[in-house]
């Protein structure tokens, strides 16, 4: 189990040295809420003031001590900033298209529907 410190810093002493310096590099370069973070040209994220933000390079050799493997789509982790809460959520993006509203605006929903039924 890992217990995040203030400020994201490393976790008790049950974590090896690997782990420990995982989570120093990934201190040092998080960005801590309330923050905007560009995840590359798809979007910005909006990070809470109670949380943090670890970015894509830091994040994937912190997961990697967890036996957790990333890939192109992986863009970093978010974890709480709370000594009470101890959990990470990866972000990870897949581009599967984008409609342009005005492209979609002609559309009849229902025609949709039938035609894939």
């Amino acid at each position: 189990m890992i217990l995040f410190m203030s400020s994201i810093s490393f976790a008790q002493n049950t974590q090896t040295s690997t782990e420990q310096l995982a989570w120093q590099a990934a201190s040092k370069v998080a960005t801590l809420g309330s923050s905007d973070v560009s995840l590359g040209d798809q979007t910005v994220l909006r990070i809470p003031s109670t949380m943090a933000y670890i970015p894509k390079v830091e994040a994937a050799a912190l997961m990697k001590t967890f036996g957790n493997t990333t890939g192109y789509r992986f863009y970093g982790l978010i974890t709480s900033q709370s000594n009470d809460e101890s959990w990470i959520m990866s972000i990870d993006h897949t581009a599967e298209g984008y409609v342009k509203d005005d492209e979609a605006a002609n559309w009849k929903p229902d025609e949709l529907l039938q035609s894939i039924r």
